[in-house]
């Protein structure tokens, strides 16, 4: 879990980034973060009912992996390119 919201935490520090390197509006950015939030919710409801139904032992490798995946593509795509 702690790296679950450390992931989904992220992208407010990266604020100042979006808004001063990017040309975001804080409105954009604030549209950009509810976004992220929905799909961290609907995320949430459609991974809770595939726990349920194979339970965690299965579950917990594949959502870990999810989570890797998603940090390295944010990371990626954020990342300076020279």
């Amino acid at each position: 879990m702690a790296g679950n919201y450390y992931i989904y935490d992220s992208i407010n520090a990266l604020e100042r980034i979006f808004i001063d390197n990017l040309g975001f509006s804080a409105t954009q950015f604030g549209w950009l973060n509810a976004s992220y939030s929905v799909a961290a919710v609907a995320t949430l409801l459609v991974g809770g009912i595939i726990i349920d139904r194979i339970g965690t032992k299965k579950g917990d490798p594949g959502i870990c992996g999810d989570l890797l995946i998603g940090s390295i593509i944010t990371a990626a795509r954020e990342a300076p390119h020279s």
